[in-house]
């Protein structure tokens, strides 16, 4: 597991650009106000399916990364654009009424519910998402599409790092369906402000192997729907 955890870390230590602000705006015809958040991926040295079972890891934040551009936008809309996916757009005032769509934006809507539900306004937003983190990787692009989405949201209104891992945690279990543990939110945190690479973070598990089990029946459930989704 070290060995590939290793493998892992240097196939991914390639540094790569963010979405500049042309994309921004082609997209939405203004860049004023832009603002970027960053949340990296993660690999484990040790530890894999064991956060949620009483064990420990030793997970490193990488230098790759998702970012996601957020300026104000004057309609009261929230749209959200992946550079790799089609543009969705939503009413901040309906947010808490949305059910999970089993796309990409439950993410980011699942966080923005969340966030609302601590008592912070969602802004009305054009949000461009791009992620240099390969999808399906185990080097966790949700996570970090969680937490920069959250970063995105809050717009630089405080929230201690724990809180905001756990926000994020919650937003995947609750609104995406996935019983995950804490691990992937909280290392992208712990490395959404430090210098890529350099963050490592080890934590015992508080939870037990029936929450085990049910996340790993989740994760394949998850899949599987998600593959069904692209006709597979």
């Amino acid at each position: 597991m070290l060995i590939f955890g290793l493998f892992l870390l240097l196939m991914a230590r390639r540094p790569r650009a963010r979405a500049d602000d042309r994309t921004y705006r082609r997209l939405y015809g203004s860049v004023d106000g832009l603002r970027v958040f960053r949340a990296p991926g993660r690999v484990n040295l040790i530890g894999e399916h064991t956060d949620y079972n009483f064990g420990f890891v030793l997970p490193v934040a990488l230098d790759v990364a998702t970012f996601a551009a957020t300026a104000p936008a004057a309609d009261g809309k929230l749209r959200l654009h992946s550079s790799s996916a089609r543009n969705p757009r939503f009413d901040v005032a309906g947010l808490a009424e949305l059910s999970p769509a089993h796309h990409w934006t439950d993410y980011p809507i699942g966080v923005a519910r969340e966030v609302a539900r601590l008592g912070f306004a969602i802004q009305p937003a054009n949000i461009l998402i791009h992620s240099t983190v390969p999808e399906g990787s185990g080097l966790s692009s949700s996570a970090a599409l969680e937490v920069s989405s959250a970063l995105a949201f809050l717009g630089g209104r405080e929230l201690a790092p724990l809180e905001l891992a756990k926000l994020c945690q919650r937003s995947e279990r609750e609104f995406v369906g996935i019983p995950c543990g804490i691990m992937d939110q909280y290392i992208s945190v712990s490395g959404a402000n430090t210098p890529p690479s350099r963050s490592i973070a080890a934590a015992g598990s508080p939870t037990g192997r029936t929450a085990g089990r049910r996340h790993v029946r989740g994760r394949q459930h998850h899949g599987q729907a998600r593959a069904g989704g692209l006709g597979l």
